[in-house]
């Protein structure tokens, strides 16, 4: 019917990852049981990929997800809002006429001295009026809070949830955590990047940016036969695209 309607050819449907998390995780590679995958957003999810289902009492309490990936792996995961504090924080800047781009945000944080952070899963900063106001009201800070603290504040929080996270999968997993490979956007605020590598202690891996996308795109070269091996996609991936992947 689709191909009558515009007048093309016939074309093979191929099943890919079709979660963008899944996707983007075609695209990685687990080095060693000790590491990680961090995808950096929005929403920010941290786990590992393993054939084995972890779904005992104590991965419950910790919050642990198991989810589908090709090849009957899972992807082990638990998700939390990420760079949302930052982008709420971003929207009431603008409405005060303050057009900070986030480069210009995280340069403030550098200023900062704030020590203070929230729970990024406090149900009061689920979808807030003003990002800003809530923060300042859990914080209930005496002197005056300048737009660095607040950003600032924002990055504590980020930082703070993904060292609790990371202890959490520690336990889930029994192995001590030393590297973490992000992918997505959040990489390329380094601002955001040192930090976690330096106040978690751990060694970050940068992967792509694009991750969903070459993950997706992965499925479909072994699906079409392009490719039949790992080594051959990467190295693909490596002499057209990006390294890490």
């Amino acid at each position: 019917e689709i191909q009558k309607k515009l007048n093309i050819n016939s074309f093979k449907i191929i099943n890919v990852n079709s979660h963008d998390t899944a996707s983007a995780l075609s695209c990685m590679k687990i080095e060693n049981s000790s590491s990680i995958f961090l995808i950096n957003g929005t929403w920010s999810i941290l786990g590992t990929i393993s054939k084995e289902i972890f779904d005992s009492e104590i991965s419950y309490e910790n919050k642990i997800t198991n989810e589908g990936l090709e090849n009957k792996n899972n992807r082990i995961l638990r998700m939390t809002p990420g760079t949302w504090i930052l982008q709420r924080l971003k929207l009431d800047f603008e409405k005060n006429g303050k057009n900070y781009s986030y480069e210009e945000m995280a340069n403030l944080a550098k200023k900062s001295y704030a020590q203070e952070h929230v729970d990024l899963e406090d149900e009061k900063l689920v979808f807030p009026i003003s990002m800003m106001n809530i923060i300042k009201k859990i914080i209930n800070r005496k002197n005056e809070v300048s737009d660095s603290d607040i950003i600032k504040i924002a990055y504590n929080s980020i930082i703070f949830k993904y060292f609790e996270i990371v202890k959490s999968l520690e336990k889930v997993l029994k192995r001590k955590i030393i590297k973490i490979i992000v992918l997505g956007g959040g990489i390329q605020d380094s601002y955001l990047m040192n930090r976690i590598s330096k106040e978690l202690n751990i060694e970050l891996i940068k992967g792509p940016v694009e991750a969903s996308a070459l993950g997706n795109s992965k499925v479909q070269f072994f699906a079409l036969n392009k490719i039949k091996t790992n080594k051959e996609w990467e190295e693909l991936v490596n002499t057209y695209l990006i390294e890490n992947c």
